[in-house]
C-alpha cells in the first residue's frame, strides 16, 4: 500500500471488516479462509487479529476518507488517502 500511494491519490480496497462480526455470515468468510489453506488461513488470521485494513492503513500512513458497509456484513469497501 506504501507503494501504491507514491503514485496514486486514492487506492479503493474491498475487505473484510475486522473484527469479524458474529453470525453465519462471519463463520462462512472465516471457512472459506481455512479452506484457502493452511499459510493462507494462518496470515488470515493474524492479518484480522491486528486490526485489518484500519491496522494496516495506519501502519503506512494512510487514512480512511470514505467508507462503504452493506452486504455482507463481513465486508466493506474503503478508499484510502494519504
Amino acid at each position: 500500500m506504501r507503494t501504491i500511494s507514491h503514485v496514486a491519490n486514492k487506492i479503493i480496497i474491498g475487505d473484510y471488516i475486522a473484527p469479524k462480526p458474529l453470525g453465519f455470515e462471519g463463520k462462512l468468510s472465516k471457512a472459506i479462509e481455512f479452506l484457502a489453506g493452511k499459510e493462507h488461513y494462518r496470515n488470515y488470521k493474524s492479518y484480522m487479529a491486528n486490526g485489518g485494513i484500519y491496522y494496516l492503513a495506519n501502519k503506512v500512513g494512510l487514512k480512511i476518507i470514505q467508507e462503504v458497509n452493506e452486504r455482507p456484513s463481513t465486508n466493506h469497501i474503503v478508499v484510502l488517502a494519504k
